[in-house]
């Protein structure tokens, strides 16, 4: 006998996965369709049957800065379907100017956003030959700000110093070098003070900047007041002070570490001068008459370490009793030959392998245990 039982056949929705494109735009431009993709569709179906259409979001505003940002995706319906979701992103990046005139330079740094990015193919020329404060480009009071020149170059009138930051909070200039600038006047606190850079009252980082060919009559180079300022991975080159400070007159606490305060020939002045707390480390100051001095009538503390003074007549000088440098028993003296720069004559003064300064600084963990030559690392004293 044969016995035929019915069952019943469940039928469920099949699944759509709707998926938000990744989308960028510029900073300050508005933001682009959000687009997204479904896939899933039975028996040839499409999209036309959809009772609800999916809603693609995300947080990012017109206002909002660099970064990324969550793109969702919610809200579709359809018979015999259920839904799945997956986001994008949505990446705002910065704005960088194309055009290497003088005008556009002082548009963008004038800017309010928080990042500031110029074109590193660009040799901005300024050719104006008056200025406020003594300087070309004034910034005041600004908070939170990151200027990477990412390569590029500000060149001066031959007239006036470059820029000033005054007043400021957490600025940060990063891969820039600043080259010709002329801050010899007289009139206010601010003329002749720093060829290239014045900073008044502002806490500033100064990240792999090249100071080359700057003159004033105070730091021709780098002149502060108040404020902190820290200088890293950067280069002082041929700059000259009428009075004090060829590279570096400081009035407020400054630390450099990992930079090069230098000159093509013997220079007759200081090259850094402070009146305030410093720390010089892991740097090489070169062909100077006097390397670090102190100064100011109070007492402050001065100190370096881990320094090579190559050619330097005199590495410390304390002008009064208050300031005293409290000097690195690591530090080296030795000849400009001894310090092995690659091509002065073209600004380049990265180190050859076999520099006496090489290997002077404690050595990291995980360094390498032989240089490009392939000698044995580290070297020793």
């Amino acid at each position: 006998t044969i016995s035929f039982i019915s069952a019943g056949l469940n039928v469920t929705p099949a699944l759509l996965t709707v998926t938000a494109a990744n989308q960028s735009r510029r900073y300050g431009e508005a933001n682009p369709t959000l687009p997204y993709t479904i896939a899933g569709f039975m028996n040839g179906e499409q999209s036309s049957v959809l009772t609800t259409l999916p809603v693609v979001t995300t947080t990012a505003t017109l206002a909002s800065p660099v970064g990324s940002y969550p793109i969702t995706v919610s809200g579709g319906s359809a018979r015999n379907y259920r839904f799945t979701y997956v986001p994008g992103t949505l990446t705002i990046s910065p704005v960088i100017q194309n055009s290497c005139a003088g005008s556009t330079l002082r548009g963008l740094l004038r800017g309010s956003g928080p990042r500031i990015e110029l074109d590193g193919s660009c040799r901005y020329h300024l050719t104006e030959t008056t200025g406020s404060n003594g300087h070309l480009i004034n910034l005041f009071s600004r908070t939170n700000l990151t200027i990477d020149g990412n390569g590029a170059t500000i060149e001066g009138s031959g007239v006036l110093g470059l820029l000033t930051v005054i007043d400021s909070t957490n600025v940060t200039i990063s891969d820039l070098t600043l080259v010709g600038g002329r801050a010899n006047g007289q009139g206010n606190a601010f003329a002749g003070r720093g060829g290239a850079i014045m900073l008044y009252n502002s806490s500033v980082t100064l990240d792999r900047v090249r100071f080359i060919d700057n003159h004033a009559t105070l730091g021709g180079a780098l002149s502060t007041v108040g404020g902190t300022t820290t200088v890293i991975n950067s280069l002082f080159a041929d700059n000259q002070a009428g009075e004090i400070g060829s590279a570096i007159f400081a009035q407020g606490p400054i630390q450099v570490s990992y930079s090069t305060i230098a000159a093509q020939s013997f220079h007759p002045g200081i090259a850094l001068l402070t009146w305030d707390s410093a720390t010089v480390e892991t740097s090489i100051i070169a062909n100077h008459a006097v390397g670090i001095a102190a100064a100011g009538g109070t007492t402050k503390s001065v100190r370096e370490e881990y320094n090579l003074f190559a050619d330097v007549s005199e590495p410390y000088r304390n002008y009064n009793a208050g300031s005293q440098i409290a000097q690195g028993i690591h530090t080296l003296n030795a000849s400009s030959a001894a310090a092995q720069f690659n091509k002065p004559a073209t600004y380049d003064y990265r180190l050859r392998t076999y520099s006496v300064a090489i290997d002077q600084a404690p050595v990291p963990t995980g360094a390498a245990t032989s240089d490009a030559d392939g000698l044995p690392r580290p070297l020793g004293t």
